[in-house]
């Protein structure tokens, strides 16, 4: 079976042109730009060349609040709403980041790409297919960490990506923010991935 999820990064491009335009209104994204899905492969090919270090307030809630999935779970605030997006088990937005959260059994990836022996093959594979250089560091014993800027209609966003193996199968878990108020939410990203639990 071919897997839905393995063809991350111009689908999570193009998703994001309307989902962060929306959702990031109060971390310095340029909403006022054209986001018509035409800008999309100009927007996918341009680097990453924001300096933008502007001061951004960030309020966000104490009050938690779990999301979940028949396959996972995670807790996250009541800043958090959830809605669908194509080729994702789960997505959610607040004002200040979404989060993109994928399943995807070994037997999948196998189907779709052929063996891959290991978690680091997983994340190699996503990287290269999705055309991502960042640098990989071991968040714990089971889970890679990476993370990369990408411009979109002129705005550039900085993707937290966590990427495990349970069991049978992988999980990658997304967060992404404006490069300004990444790294006030850094920490908070850690935190909000250390509740998230396969089922």
């Amino acid at each position: 079976m071919k897997s839905k999820k393995m063809i991350t990064g111009k689908i999570v491009s193009a998703a994001l042109i309307f989902a962060l335009s929306a959702s990031l209104t109060a971390c310095g994204s340029n909403t006022e730009n054209n986001t018509d899905k035409s800008n999309t492969e100009s927007s996918e090919d341009a680097g990453a060349s924001s300096t933008d270090t502007e001061d951004v307030d960030i309020n966000i809630s104490d009050k938690e609040k779990e999301f979940s999935t028949d396959d996972m779970k995670i807790t996250l605030n009541e800043d958090f709403s959830t809605d669908k997006l194509d080729n994702f088990d789960m997505y959610v937005s607040s004002n200040y980041c979404i989060g993109l959260f994928l399943k995807e059994t070994k037997d999948e990836v196998t189907a779709a790409d052929g063996s891959l022996s290991s978690l680091d093959d997983y994340v190699n594979n996503i990287m290269t297919k999705s055309q991502i250089q960042a640098d990989v560091s071991e968040y714990n014993e089971n889970t890679r960490f990476f993370s990369w800027d990408k411009e979109i209609n002129d705005t550039t966003y900085k993707y937290a990506a966590y990427a495990s193996e349970r069991g049978d199968s992988y999980y990658l878990v997304q967060f992404v923010t404006t490069v300004p108020a990444f790294d006030k939410l850094k920490d908070t990203f850690n935190k909000f991935y250390d509740s998230f639990e396969a089922n």
